[in-house]
Parts: C-alpha cells; sequence; structure tokens
C-alpha cells in the first residue's frame, strides 16, 4: 500500500495525522503509536482524509508546498527551533509540529493567539506548550526583515499571473530579489568577533535568547566560523558536560541536562556537543 512513498513522505504523513489528531503518540520511554476516537469514526464511516504535505519547487525566497508559497528562511529557522525543542524532550521531531504546520506558520507569519490557533493541527495544548517560542522566532523574524510578508505576497500574486496569464506575467518587471539565508548569523557572528558577550548581543541586536542562541549553535557546527568553547562554558564545565556525553546512551539535551542538574543550562550542553559534531 505504501510501497509508492519513500519514508520521509511517510513520516511527514505520520506527522500530519497526528497534528491533525487522528493519531496519537503515547508512553515516554518507548513512544507508540495509536488511532484515536477521531480516526476510528473515520474508519467505520469509510471516509478519506486529504492533505498536503510539502513539495518544494525551485530556488530562492519562496518555496512551494501543497499549501502555496513559504519563506525558506523563516521555515528554516523554525524547524531549527523545532528540532531544539524536540531534542530537548527527546521526542521525534514531528510530534512538535509537523512539516506542512511549518510552512504555514512561514506563509501567514502569524504572531498572536488567534492567528496560530487558525493553523492546521494547532490546538490549545499546542498553544500553550510551544506557541509563544515559534511565534518569537516570526516576531524576531519580521524585526529584522520587515518587508518579508510584502516580498512573499508579490511572489504570490506573480505565482497567479503565471497561471493566469504566462504571456503578461512575463513582460512585466520582476522586483529585485532579497537574499535573506546566513545574514542573521552572519551578524551575530560579526558581534561575536567585536568581543561582544551573548548578553551585549541580545541586547544590541533586540532578538529573542533562544535566536541567539540558535545562531551561536549553528555557527559552532561549522569549521569555517573560527570559534571558540572557551567563551562559552568554563574548561571544568566542558569536561563535566563531555564526560556526561560519553556516559550517556542517549544523547538528547533533555537527558543530559537531567543528568548534569541545574548547574548547566541547556545552551551550554549545546555548545559542546554543537564543538563535538564540528570536530567530526
Amino acid at each position: 500500500l505504501m510501497s509508492a512513498y519513500n519514508d520521509g513522505e511517510i513520516r511527514e504523513m505520520i506527522g500530519v495525522l497526528i497534528a491533525d489528531e487522528y493519531l496519537q503518540v503515547t508512553g515516554d520511554q518507548y513512544p507508540l503509536i495509536q488511532v484515536t476516537p477521531k480516526a476510528l469514526e473515520v474508519l467505520k464511516e469509510g471516509k478519506k482524509i486529504g492533505m498536503s504535505y510539502a513539495v518544494e519547487t525551485g530556488r530562492g525566497t519562496a518555496k512551494q508546498s501543497g499549501g502555496g508559497l513559504y519563506d525558506t528562511e523563516l521555515f528554516d529557522r523554525l524547524r531549527s527551533v523545532r528540532t531544539e525543542m524536540a531534542n530537548e524532550h527527546g521526542i521525534p521531531s514531528y510530534i512538535v509540529f509537523s512539516d506542512s504546520t511549518l510552512h504555514e506558520m512561514a506563509r501567514n507569519f502569524p504572531t498572536d493567539d488567534h492567528a496560530f490557533l487558525r493553523l492546521s493541527g494547532v490546538g490549545e495544548t499546542k498553544l500553550e506548550r510551544y506557541g509563544e517560542v515559534f511565534m518569537g522566532v516570526i516576531s524576531d523574524y519580521l524585526k529584522e526583515f520587515p518587508d518579508a510578508q510584502a516580498v512573499l505576497q508579490q511572489k504570490q500574486l506573480e505565482q497567479k499571473e503565471l497561471a493566469g496569464n504566462p504571456e503578461t506575467a512575463e513582460k512585466r518587471p520582476k522586483p529585485a530579489q532579497k537574499n535573506y539565508a546566513g545574514t542573521t548569523f552572519e551578524e551575530t557572528y560579526r558581534l561575536y568577533q567585536e568581543c561582544k558577550t551573548v548578553e551585549e548581543i541580545i541586547a544590541i541586536r533586540g532578538l529573542a535568547r533562544m535566536t541567539i542562541e540558535n545562531h551561536f549553535r549553528h555557527l559552532a557546527e561549522l569549521s569555517a566560523y573560527e570559534m571558540r568553547l572557551k567563551d562559552f562554558v568554563t574548561d571544568e564545565q566542558a569536561k563535566a558536560i563531555a564526560r556526561a556525553i560519553e556516559e550517556s546512551d542517549d544523547q538528547h539535551l533533555k537527558p543530559l541536562k537531567e543528568k548534569l542538574g541545574d548547574d548547566y543550562s541547556y545552551f551550554q550542553i549545546g555548545m559542546v556537543l554543537a564543538f563535538r559534531k564540528r570536530e567530526q
């Protein structure tokens, strides 16, 4: 039945079904996926469930998914935060949000509870659990790129015109392309090179702590950027974290944090993990 789909597509489908509450994950140490009462109603009545999952076409600021164009730079940031939160809790990323829900966020830019609840697969529980963090990422992005929504809307308009009248769309002058990728990380790195501390960079850039810390974790994994682990953790802390990593079978952030205790932050643990990845 599923032989026509690859593993990634099947995982995406499962994520959508979980987000839409047709499937649920039970158990902590050994998670199991079960059908919900909502799914049983569908099975009994023989109904079909429609879903759209990402099908990327082309390159640039916007890409195409089942629901339309979305901002790829914002999507990458949201996906990075999703990965971090999943690692902290030791769960698969799609349990936090499916890719299709992240596509919606990167398409609609929700920054308040009402708009966030309109996303597919988002209810009161996920709003309470994850809403503040993800809306913070979106708000930070719009602070950095105030015209991001206008750029995406322009591309959506161009797409509609192309579909309706290809000749007219081809003749109309195209706006200058904006390259968002990498700029915000580079700015954080520039301030780091000026010997600014994490606290100072947060204050200078006016961004959320999680956003700046994500920048540093991303940069620390890349050998092209010269960085020193001792700027973020002491030698003693680095040794203790490294020892915990080597002694642990589960190297997700949450179990490592539980093992190390309150004297160590998720950021410090994440930086040691990032530098280890950098050295591999």
